[in-house]
């Protein structure tokens, strides 16, 4: 839901449940309470605009993926993200070859600092 509203800047709960609905079933109640407990975690803020609520992001995209690596990193790999370098490495089939290039590129400008 959070990268629907960041690719589009703002959006109305019936915009992103359209666009997740395109992909897989489910239920605009469950798109518009997901929304109301991201808004109530400051993820999103929620403005009306007439008669709906417009819905934006508080925060950027990469900033949001980085709170989530930093606290799945402490809590799931005891803080240690040359774990999760591993993992990802062990399971390069799952890698595209541009994620190949974009993982040695950053291999080389850690070892550059």
């Amino acid at each position: 839901m959070l990268r629907c509203v960041w690719r589009r800047k703002h959006a109305t709960v019936r915009e992103v449940w359209s666009d997740i609905e395109r992909r897989r079933h489910v239920a605009y109640t469950t798109v518009a309470t997901v929304m109301t407990r991201l808004t109530e975690k400051a993820l999103l803020r929620q403005a009306r605009n007439g008669n709906v609520y417009e819905y934006a992001a508080t925060r950027s995209e990469e900033r949001v993926i980085g709170s989530v690596l930093d606290a799945t990193v402490k809590r799931l790999l005891g803080g240690r993200p040359a774990l999760l370098l591993a993992a990802l490495v062990r399971h390069k089939a799952r890698l595209t070859p541009d994620d190949v290039v974009t993982l040695e590129s950053l291999g080389k400008d850690i070892r550059r600092r």
